[in-house]
């Protein structure tokens, strides 16, 4: 079974507006872990982080699923065939929930403040 890197909730940011994060993969278990480790470690609250695998035949699923019971801020969608990138992308639009949306690519990571910080400015446009 696959072990998350379960750490500590860190210091909460309350801005009001809930954030997706969109996270499309495929074939990608062992960096996603990584990604998802750095979205759960965010100051900013809310958040829902959206994994679409796009039928990885990996370790993926596994992985998703112990994230999804770890936390209710974790949604994994399994497409049933691979539908290749761009239509793999384009259905997580629909799925996400937040005031505002982002990608993330299932081998990058955000610093802890990321998401805090690119919202105070696009609140501050507003």
């Amino acid at each position: 079974m696959h072990q998350t890197g379960l750490r500590r909730d860190p210091p909460v940011v309350t801005i009001d507006g809930l954030v997706t994060v969109a996270v499309p993969t495929f074939e990608r278990s062992v960096e996603l872990v990584r990604t998802v480790e750095s979205l759960l470690a965010q100051t900013y609250r809310p958040i829902e982080i959206v994994i679409g695998d796009n039928a990885s035949t990996d370790d993926t699923e596994s992985v998703c699923r112990s994230y999804e019971a770890l936390t209710d801020r974790v949604r994994y969608v399994r497409q049933r065939e691979n539908l290749g990138p761009t239509p793999n992308f384009e259905s997580l639009r629909s799925v996400g929930t937040g005031r505002y949306f982002m990608y993330l690519g299932d081998d990058d990571w955000v610093d802890d403040g990321y998401i805090a910080r690119c919202v105070a400015e696009l609140e501050r446009d507003r």
